[in-house]
């Protein structure tokens, strides 16, 4: 489950929790298409993806153990 926070050129600010989350960007890495799968909190809504300012993730503490680690050893000995 993913909670998503979407900030829009225009200021407005909504929070998306669904279970997929996938982007298709364009040759100049441009988002053009977004596509959610298993929406929780929101009915189906029209998006124009080159309004969106800013897009993160909220981690939360279970989902945090559920996710590997970055390893801190480097290797040198």
């Amino acid at each position: 489950m993913y909670e998503l926070v979407i900030r829009l050129k225009s200021g407005r600010e909504f929070t998306v929790i669904c279970e997929e989350c996938s982007l298709t960007r364009n040759g100049f890495g441009e988002i053009i298409n977004i596509h959610f799968e298993g929406l929780q909190n929101i009915k189906p809504i029209i998006l124009d993806p080159s309004q969106i300012e800013l897009m993160y993730e909220v981690l939360q503490p279970e989902a945090d153990k559920a996710r590997p680690k970055p390893s801190t050893d480097c290797g040198w000995k």
